[in-house]
């Protein structure tokens, strides 16, 4: 009994810790870029929370602090972080955090107006979800680097991107989110 009190009381303090994580995606995507900043800092500040999450979890908080501070103009400070948290994974092969890593340097690259840069990113992003089969994320890493495509003049991943498109879109429940964007971008 006292075991099972003891757990119970550790998942709740890890759901109170970890809800921040979940209200700052929501922040972006409201476009609070800033308040999102503040508190993915605060949460990388909790000293005993962050180290019962693990190395992860903190590369995760980093990553995601990293593309809110380039949304809120801090390109430099984001830049620094990515390459940080890049060196310290190394060789670790954790898919989410893999493309979370190139999202990152992708929206750098479009901060930086490094448009081929960008479509690198993007293009690197989609081989790490590929190997998942996740159609959704694949759907929408393909919009963007269509998107930087356009920006870059790069016709091949331009094309490259209507492909992924083309095989992802027909069988996605979220098509009709999708389409109209991928049309209005003539990839698909």
């Amino acid at each position: 009994m006292r075991e099972g009190s003891r757990l119970a009381e550790g998942r709740s303090g890890l759901l109170r810790y970890s809800g921040p994580y979940w209200q700052a995606r929501e922040l972006v995507l409201r476009g609070r870029h800033g308040d999102a900043v503040v508190l993915l800092r605060g949460m990388l500040e909790a000293g005993r929370e962050l180290e019962d999450h693990g190395r992860s979890w903190r590369h995760y908080l980093e990553i995601e602090l990293a593309a809110a501070e380039v949304a809120a103009g801090e390109v430099a400070e984001a830049f620094a972080r990515q390459a940080r948290v890049r060196s310290e994974v190394g060789g670790l092969r954790d898919p989410m955090l893999l493309w979370d890593l190139e999202r990152v340097d992708a929206v750098v690259a479009r901060r930086r107006g490094e448009p081929r840069e960008e479509v690198a990113a993007w293009r690197r992003g989609l081989a790490v979800i590929e190997e998942l089969g996740t159609d959704r994320l694949a759907a929408e890493f393909a919009l963007e680097m269509g998107e930087a495509a356009l920006r870059a003049g790069d016709v091949a991943a331009k094309q490259e991107a209507g492909r992924w498109l083309a095989i992802v879109l027909p069988t996605l429940r979220s098509r009709a989110e999708l389409e109209p964007r991928a049309q209005a971008l003539r990839l698909y």
